[in-house]
């Protein structure tokens, strides 16, 4: 039986979002990690969407926990390694995760079907210290991987695909499941709640990476296009290209405030302040919405349509939004999550 370990902060997103599929996700997670994670569920009709945006944000949640450039540890830092490793013995104690991050979505279409069987493969990262555990889906980390492109010039995290069979065989060679158990999971329907925590157990407290069977892949290189669903594969073709600014954005999210959270950076469309955008909805493309470029929502004209630089985002590349201060954007032009259009007013 495995031995619960603690980490200090964990998230699980999903499109599993009823009551008795959350509550048994985040139950079989703190029976192994001894902490109950946070939950996003994802309902819209682009979950890959969404959860591409609520991961990028989660991460950036989670960087004061992050080692700093220059190595040092913040007062913060100490305190969550300490809490982190309260309970750990050695071996667990040396784990270089202090966050687990677990994305699901996959669509059950047939095309999914057709190709992957059981549904689309789990993949693994790092990123400062957090695992990451996701459906391997190029829509849900095209929009990350943009962001650490551009940041880190390239550079990227390694990205791990998972076998269930494979793993899970494994699993069972080291003794770390019994037979039968392993026979059940292998086959399963829920995999986010039978596979993916025991996975995410065993990365983190048996050495890494290297401790379950993986395939390496890169979800931003061009053969990585043919491991997605066949029906977005234009779509994640146009994610994919971190430094095309004619790129077709998207609202990935919108808040209690009707503010619509889209996937792009104020470079990508030569934001300024003052500037008349045009915009135009995927739902309502008969109406073309004149908005204002503005950095703070304390700035903005009350009432009018407005296009500004939000709070979500990673370290200091932050998302444009589109808002009407004391009013609610979605309500008023029907807004939703998925692709839409903006330019340069002329």
């Amino acid at each position: 039986m495995a031995l619960p370990h603690t980490v200090a902060a964990a998230v699980i997103i999903s499109d599993c979002i009823d009551e008795n599929a959350r509550v048994r996700q985040q139950c079989r997670f703190a029976s192994l990690f001894s902490i109950e994670p946070s939950y996003i569920g994802v309902s819209s009709t682009h979950p890959e969407l969404e959860a591409a945006g609520h991961l990028v944000d989660v991460l950036d949640a989670h960087r004061l926990m992050t080692p700093s450039s220059s190595g040092n540890s913040t007062p913060i830092q100490s305190s969550l390694s300490k809490l982190a490793n309260a309970s750990h013995n050695q071996k667990d104690a040396s784990s270089p995760f202090t966050a687990v991050i677990i994305v699901n979505v996959a669509p059950r279409t047939e095309s999914i079907k057709k190709r992957w069987g059981n549904g689309p493969p789990f993949c693994f990262f790092a990123i400062s210290g957090v695992l990451v555990v996701s459906t391997y889906s190029q829509l849900i980390l095209s929009l990350l991987f943009r962001i650490l492109k551009r940041e880190n010039n390239a550079s990227l995290p390694q990205i791990h695909v998972m076998k269930t069979q494979a793993v899970i065989q494994h699993a069972a060679n080291q003794n770390w499941i019994p037979l039968d158990e392993a026979n059940r999971i292998i086959n399963t329907q829920f995999r986010s709640y039978e596979f993916v925590p025991l996975a995410a157990y065993w990365i983190v407290t048996r050495g890494g990476s290297s401790a379950i069977p993986h395939d390496l892949a890169s979800i931003l290189e061009k053969e990585g296009q043919d491991q997605c669903e066949q029906e977005h594969q234009e779509e994640g073709k146009r994610n994919n290209q971190a430094d095309d600014k004619s790129l077709n954005p998207f609202i990935w999210f919108i808040d209690n405030f009707g503010n619509c959270k889209t996937s792009l950076l104020p470079e990508d469309i030569d934001f300024m302040e003052n500037r008349i955008y045009s915009v135009t909805l995927e739902n309502n493309q008969s109406l073309i919405i004149k908005a204002c470029g503005i950095k703070r929502l304390s700035d903005a004209v009350p009432l009018v349509p407005t296009v500004l630089v939000g709070s979500s985002g990673y370290k200091n590349y932050r998302f444009l939004e589109l808002v009407i201060k004391n009013d609610n954007f979605s309500n008023k032009t029907r807004a939703s999550i998925g692709p839409f259009s903006i330019s340069l007013d002329t």
